[in-house]
């Protein structure tokens, strides 16, 4: 005989259910990666960026946050398996990799899954919204050591809260030498702050290059040369079509540091013996 469904049951089953549910984040989307959770004696928030040899990193202050811009920003793409995302950064254009030991980004990335927080330290207002990241079941992102690595999921450094942002920047540094190098990977407005110059290499002769102006909007993976006074210049992440693209592929960028094979034939700019040029 069938028996009689209640009111209790449709909510049991609801409440079921909602435990299955997996929404993943929107790859349309922007996010960062903020880490809450209560510690012996204090609670402590840390976010996580990209640092210069493409590993995790995490800072815990506002203004390192904000100092870090775009290196801070994520995306989210669906994986090859059902219900995992792929980490992208935004400023390296690289993928997250395995999480195991050093957590690293490169060209290709793992299936990520993305679980809900077991963890008694995370902040109570938090705890609906903590999620941790694992691609074995037992471990995942852990801001606590530096550079970021795998540690066991009960750690409260485990777990985050993502949180969505539409607008993000890059600040470039000029020295005393007046000159620097650029390349994003995002499209951003190039500054008009007075004195501040960004070039294209338009053609290479007899040993020169000739340089052509540049103004508007900096299109992603697009390499300039900025001529500027000692400061801090800041390139904000626009959905606007690019106006500057590459004249020619002379001037090629990378989006972390890269080794240069020292016979090889390749010019960076350098403040050497005859001053501010490309130097072998």
């Amino acid at each position: 005989a069938l028996e009689t469904v209640t009111a209790d049951d449709v909510a049991a089953l609801q409440t079921a259910l909602e435990g299955l549910r997996v929404v993943l984040p929107d790859p349309a989307k922007f996010y960062y990666f903020d880490c809450t959770y209560k510690a012996a004696t204090e609670e402590i928030s840390r976010k996580l960026h990209i640092n210069n040899n493409n590993q995790l990193n995490w800072v815990a202050t506002q203004a390192a946050f904000d100092a870090a811009g775009s290196r801070a920003i994520f995306q989210f793409e669906a994986g090859e398996a059902p219900n995992t995302v792929k980490i992208k950064s935004v400023h390296t254009q690289s993928y997250m990799g395995a999480i195991s030991g050093e957590i690293t980004f490169g060209e290709t990335g793992a299936d990520i899954t993305i679980a809900r927080s077991n963890s008694n330290e995370v902040a109570d207002d938090l705890k609906p919204y903590a999620v941790m990241f694992t691609t074995d079941g037992t471990t995942g992102i852990h801001a606590n050591a530096a550079p970021v690595i795998a540690w066991t999921n009960g750690a409260g450094s485990n777990h985050y809260v993502l949180r969505e942002v539409t607008d993000f920047k890059h600040t470039l540094k000029v020295t005393e030498a007046g000159w620097a190098t650029l390349v994003l990977g995002f499209n951003a407005t190039i500054p008009t702050t007075e004195g501040f110059k960004a070039y294209t290499i338009e053609s290479v002769k007899d040993g020169y290059v000739s340089l052509a102006e540049a103004t508007g909007v900096l299109g992603a993976n697009t390499p300039i040369i900025v001529n500027a006074p000692k400061g801090s210049y800041q390139f904000a992440y626009t959905t606007a079509a690019a106006t500057v693209e590459p004249a020619t592929d002379v001037l090629k960028g990378t989006l972390y540091d890269s080794n240069i094979a020292p016979e090889g034939t390749a010019y960076v700019l350098a403040n050497g013996g005859n001053g501010v040029g490309l130097y072998r």
